[in-house]
């Protein structure tokens, strides 16, 4: 997470520095990166002046374990979990709820205008289904439709997303919209197994990470974008074998598990680019990705809550070699007929990977 906000803020400032904040349609995010969607649909990823730190990278360069978690005891076959995160959603409130400028902020900007709003994709999995679920704002997607196919032929339409697969967040009224929207955060980085389910609305759920750790559908397919930037964490999960730990060997199916996912999304994105020439070999409507990626070894890991030094070193390597990608490889990186990922050494020097 820390290098995803690290990145967040080299993506913000490129924006800025082009007028084209007010571009930017939609965010997606899955476990650690719902929470970081949240630092940019509040706007505050933009420091409050100059050679201040943003309240995202305050956030991020102070954390503190005690502050996201409380243990609990531990019943073997009769809990499935170990942590709370009690503490991170009082957080939650300090910031986006209690500050009423922060929440006259969301409010104005994801609901206020439905045809104007910056969409939201937050991400999460049912337990009970292992189908992807999500939270959204989007009151355009009820209406949504596709052709529906039969044995090659055209029988009708048919939703996009079926409507039990989503939620939609409303602006009733703001305590409750935020209250959702904070649920829709904990839910999408439930990691299994250090917190319990979340329950919302009878359904019980997990990390979004489970089934799908990088959701670039929504970009593509929903929203119709011509760029997505996109952040995964796990791409490259390259790594000595261990022979030793128990853990290890467990951490590091989860990382190969997560990475493959992340890679299979880049893949997807490719046919949708065929399937657009296919569809429209003239004018085909093609999306560019800028996609770059913390390489191994990682000073930091998902679930590593305590490393308070090490997620501000995070950060800034991240910052800095995105600001750097973003200004001198833009073009190149971002080439919808070469589909490339940067992926950023812990020394801040950059490989590429194109085997999408």
């Amino acid at each position: 997470g820390a290098y995803q906000a690290g990145a967040l803020k080299a993506i913000y400032e490129f924006l800025e520095e082009n007028n084209a904040l007010d571009k930017v349609k939609m965010i997606a995010g899955t476990s650690i990166g719902s929470w970081n969607s949240m630092f940019w649909l509040a706007g505050l990823v933009k420091p409050p002046a100059t050679g201040e730190m943003s309240a995202h990278e305050k956030w991020w360069k102070s954390v503190n374990i005690k502050g996201l978690v409380d243990f609990t005891k531990y019943f073997p076959l009769a809990k499935n979990s170990f942590l709370h995160t009690t503490p991170w959603q009082e957080t939650f409130l300090d910031i986006f709820k209690n500050h009423p400028s922060v929440q006259q902020y969301l409010m104005k900007h994801l609901f206020d205008d439905p045809d104007k709003a910056m969409h939201f994709y937050l991400t999460r999995s049912n337990v009970e289904t292992g189908k992807l679920e999500f939270a959204t704002n989007n009151a355009s997607l009820p209406k949504m439709e596709r052709t529906k196919w039969q044995h090659g032929k055209a029988v009708g339409k048919e939703p996009v997303v079926p409507p039990e697969e989503y939620e939609l967040i409303k602006k009733n009224d703001e305590a409750d919209a935020l209250e959702r929207m904070k649920m829709a955060v904990f839910a999408s980085m439930d990691l299994p197994p250090m917190f319990p389910y979340m329950e919302i609305d009878q359904k019980y759920f997990e990390d979004g990470g489970v089934v799908d750790n990088l959701p670039l559908r929504f970009g593509a397919g929903i929203e119709k974008c011509n760029l997505l930037f996109v952040l995964p964490l796990n791409a490259s999960f390259e790594a000595e074998a261990d022979h030793k730990s128990v853990f290890k060997r467990l951490f590091r199916v989860m990382n190969i598990r997560q990475g493959v996912l992340e890679r299979e999304s880049m893949k997807i994105t490719r046919l949708y680019n065929e399937k657009a020439r296919l569809s429209n070999p003239q004018n085909p409507a093609l999306v560019s990705l800028f996609t770059i990626c913390p390489n191994q070894p990682l000073v930091i890991e998902t679930s590593e809550l305590w490393k308070t030094a090490e997620a501000g070193q995070a950060f800034d390597l991240m910052y800095e070699a995105t600001k750097k990608e973003i200004h001198n490889n833009f073009m190149e990186l971002a080439d919808p007929d070469w589909l490339r990922m940067a992926l950023v050494n812990p020394d801040g020097t950059v490989e590429y990977r194109d085997d999408f």
